[in-house]
């Protein structure tokens, strides 16, 4: 379905109400929720829009050679939905605290920005 950057922004600020709503609920479970990543082959790690972090470990055998390795989550998910700006940025982010624990969601600040 293709979504004006208006119908988007609706939507985005939508699921940014609904998971604060659930912050406020249980904090730890979203925090939880939002931080883990299933790992995911390389054909959802090229997907136009869905988000997924790819990086470099060492293999499980020991040896030296890196093995590249794709993950996705929550967010990456809704934000695929979403889509990207006209720059090709996100929509959602994460807000977290000196600790790293997540404390709200909102929009991407780099939103509408050349990055």
């Amino acid at each position: 379905m293709i979504r004006t950057k208006e119908e988007r922004l609706d939507l985005a600020t939508d699921f940014i109400r609904v998971l604060n709503s659930a912050l406020e609920c249980d904090k730890e479970a979203m925090h939880r929720l939002t931080e883990h990543r299933v790992r995911c082959n390389a054909t959802l790690a090229q997907h136009p829009t869905i988000q997924v972090r790819t990086r470099e470990e060492s293999n499980s055998s020991g040896a030296a050679a890196l093995v590249t390795v794709h993950s996705v989550g929550l967010l990456g998910i809704l934000n695929g939905i979403l889509g990207k700006d006209d720059l090709g940025n996100a929509y959602l982010a994460g807000t977290y605290d000196d600790k790293g624990k997540l404390v709200k969601f909102a929009l991407n600040a780099n939103l509408g920005k050349s990055l």
